[in-house]
């Protein structure tokens, strides 16, 4: 699951562009890194509200954390600027999940419809867990000022680009 805060045409509309001048490479750093800046501070407000959200056990689990931190562990920020996941996204990546558990972001979201597990390890009884939205509520308040800072970040780029 990934909140998109730019379209991907504009970017990669910048990256042509920059595969043409000289000092395209310095360039695209400033844009990536210029994206990651705007992007970076809203990665601690998910991931607190992933740590906040509801504990059914007080114990860790043997993989490496209770749920909610392991979930808080795979929000991060992805910048492309080429190829087909051209963008700039923030995201829970289930591949940052230990290997049975790379799909619980998106049950965790309600993205997948049914999420249950074995009740204490029993196979023959299986207990139903609720969705808990925490992402995209999280998210959805910055969208707008993170787009209009992405813009501007693009902006100064193409500015870059024109002065050469």
């Amino acid at each position: 699951m990934d909140i998109k805060i730019r379209d991907a045409g504009d970017l990669k509309a910048v990256a042509k562009q920059l595969r043409t001048v000289a000092n395209g490479k310095e360039l695209r750093k400033d844009l990536t890194g210029g994206i990651r800046k705007v992007l970076n501070p809203l990665v601690p407000k998910v991931r607190a509200a992933y740590r906040a959200g509801p504990s059914t056990r007080g114990k860790a689990s043997r993989r490496g954390g209770s749920l909610r931190s392991l979930l808080a562990k795979s929000v991060r920020v992805e910048v492309r600027t080429s190829g087909k996941l051209a963008g700039a996204r923030i995201r829970a990546d289930g591949r940052k999940m230990p290997d049975t558990m790379k799909s619980l972001p998106a049950y965790w979201e309600g993205e997948k419809p049914r999420w249950r597990a074995p009740l204490f390890g029993d196979r023959t009884r299986w207990y139903p867990h609720e969705a808990h939205p925490t992402f995209y509520r999280t998210l959805e308040p910055h969208t707008d000022d993170a787009g209009r800072a992405v813009d501007r970040v693009l902006e100064d780029v193409r500015r870059k680009l024109e002065r050469g």
